[in-house]
């Protein structure tokens, strides 16, 4: 199953240069590869984060807000 969701501030942090988003209650780190840099042309929203859930937790892109 895959899904994207908005990530309020307070679940997304950037710590030592990389994010890491908060999703059923468990901090995740987000890879490198993961992070988009181009700004949103939808306008300033929170951060978006798109996960796999099978058996574990893994984004496979994310955006700050």
């Amino acid at each position: 199953m895959a899904d994207g969701e908005a990530v309020a501030d307070p679940h997304w942090e950037s710590k030592e240069g990389h994010y890491r988003v908060r999703l059923d209650n468990n901090w995740v780190d987000v890879p490198d590869e993961a992070v988009i840099t181009e700004p949103n042309r939808a306008g300033p929203d929170d951060g978006l984060a798109d996960s796999i859930f099978d058996e574990q937790i893994s984004i496979r892109c994310f955006q700050a807000g």
